[in-house]
């Protein structure tokens, strides 16, 4: 005997579009269509499903972009300054976990290209000649 499907692969596409374009997170978006109460069951969905999987990564970083957007409404609203410090550094630290290519904190300081170096002469040439062009720029 088969199980019966507690939610739609539809619904959950439905609470991740929410989660995407409203800034409200899966959970949340959940409780909006009514299915809260089988979150685990999206949480299945989403994780045995590669289809669905992508779609909520790809949903995560819209959310994301959404929250970063609303930081400045949060400091312009929120009257205590360190409540305001707090939800931004929180939103700030989750967008670089999340989606670390656009939000993240590390520098990429890798050198891809070649390293050229230079007689003392051809570099007595090369200040000689911009020496000229600004000169010529200046006149």
């Amino acid at each position: 005997m088969t199980r019966k499907r507690v939610v739609t692969e539809e619904q959950v596409e439905e609470a991740i579009d929410i989660m995407s374009k409203s800034g409200i997170s899966l959970k949340a978006a959940c409780d909006q269509l009514g299915i809260g109460n089988h979150y685990a069951a999206v949480l299945w969905n989403v994780n045995n499903n590669e289809r669905l999987s992508q779609l909520d990564a790809r949903a995560r970083v819209d959310y994301l972009r959404v929250k970063v957007r609303s930081m400045n409404d949060i400091v312009d609203s929120e009257t205590d300054c360190q409540k305001a410090r707090l939800k931004c550094d929180n939103i700030k630290w989750e967008a670089a976990r999340v989606a670390r290519k656009e939000f993240g904190d590390r520098l990429a300081l890798d050198h891809s290209g070649e390293i050229q170096t230079l007689s003392d002469d051809e570099v007595d040439r090369r200040i000689e000649l911009f020496t000229k062009k600004l000169n010529n720029n200046q006149e």
